[in-house]
């Protein structure tokens, strides 16, 4: 007399991959790397959910695997959103980074030097040191400059900016991913409240010279000054000189 087998020894694990409510169909994913098609009349209780864990009975079929006596496990719990951050810092004279929303805005500013480059860093640290990650609306004004008196001219690079944070909003089951980017929402807005009085300031001001510019700047400078002032004491000895020939 042959033993009966347990039907419970047949029944195979898996996540359900994807399933369509208003078809009625889907496919889940066994643990036995095989892949099931699944018909809403072989599961108990007649409903599924993406990412929901299975228990069921695997039959090969001409057009692949097929999952009968569907189980349903404990219902995954609903989607949220969650944030995905740029993999760089974004730099654009649009009022929006393509792709990503705006979450954040921490005011606006300007940097500037004779060096573009160090104008441009100078705007992209002060904006990260408010937290953001992004400088909108960006504009370049250059203008010549001279000190005091001399005849030396050099181009300044100003740059101006909105500071923002921006990130992708994306849905997820993931509920760590999803209370993370909550708590990180709620301590940049605690912050912001806490600094309130500083992040008001419509306007945040960067001046930098850099080496060997602010060295060369320095150097024509005291040229040109020291041309000036020869240039005034030779005037000053020509009129001593007619003055003396009187």
């Amino acid at each position: 007399m042959s033993e009966k087998p347990d039907q419970e020894d047949s029944l195979t694990s898996g996540v359900v991959r994807s399933f369509m409510s208003e078809k009625g169909f889907g496919f889940i994913q066994g643990d036995d790397g095989r892949s099931y098609f699944v018909h809403i009349k072989s599961v108990e209780g007649g409903e599924l959910f993406d990412g929901q864990p299975v228990t069921f009975e695997g039959q090969p079929g001409p057009k692949g695997y097929r999952a009968v006596r569907v189980i349903p496990g404990e219902r995954p719990p609903p989607p949220g959103y969650a944030y995905e951050s740029p993999n760089r810092f974004i730099w654009t004279r649009d009022s929006t980074a393509r792709g990503f929303d705006t979450i954040f805005t921490f005011g606006s500013g300007w940097a500037e030097s004779n060096n573009p480059n160090e104008a441009r860093a100078l705007l992209e640290k002060a904006c990260m040191d408010r937290g953001g990650n992004a400088v909108l609306n960006v504009q370049l004004e250059k203008y010549s400059r001279n000190d005091g008196c001399s005849n030396y001219y050099y181009t300044m690079h100003r740059f101006t900016g909105d500071y923002a944070n921006v990130q992708k909003i994306v849905t997820t089951t993931d509920q760590n991913w999803i209370a993370g980017c909550a708590q990180w929402e709620r301590d940049v807005l605690e912050r912001i409240e806490n600094e309130n009085a500083q992040l008001s300031t419509p306007d945040h001001a960067i001046t930098s010279l850099v080496p060997p510019g602010a060295f060369k700047h320095g150097a024509v400078l005291l040229l040109s000054w020291t041309a000036t002032f020869m240039k005034i004491l030779g005037h000053a000895l020509m009129a001593f000189a007619k003055l003396m020939r009187r």
